[in-house]
């Protein structure tokens, strides 16, 4: 699988003073034909601050990158807008497994009694 470049260099274990560890993530949604990959990263910048950086598109391919900041922030703003960027894909069916599948009976699958198949 392709990724980002920057996500590929990104140091997950630098810390902020007094936070956690930066985070990263990599969701996968599987729906049909469509095979997409999100990528989400929180990455430190000058003089403490960070940004949110993010690549996605079709698994295997060569992925769109950009930043949900458009100038650095404070950590604590930056892990906010992280946490809300994946909340927002894991609401659209993205999962943290590989194999994009929804989670079953949630409210990204619906429920099915079996009645009526055939």
């Amino acid at each position: 699988m392709k990724h980002a470049q920057w996500f590929e260099g990104s140091n997950r274990n630098h810390k902020p003073k007094g936070d956690n560890d930066m985070e990263q993530i990599t969701l996968y949604c599987r729906a049909g034909s469509s095979d997409k990959v999100y990528q989400a990263a929180i990455q430190p910048e000058a003089d403490n601050q960070y940004s949110v950086q993010y690549a996605y598109g079709r698994r295997g391919a060569t992925l769109q990158t950009g930043t949900k900041t458009s100038v650095p922030v404070e950590y604590h703003m930056a892990r906010s807008i992280y946490d809300g960027l994946v909340k927002e894909k894991t609401a659209k069916g993205y999962t943290p497994g590989e194999s994009g599948t929804p989670y079953q009976n949630t409210a990204h699958e619906p429920l099915t009694t079996g009645v009526g198949s055939a």
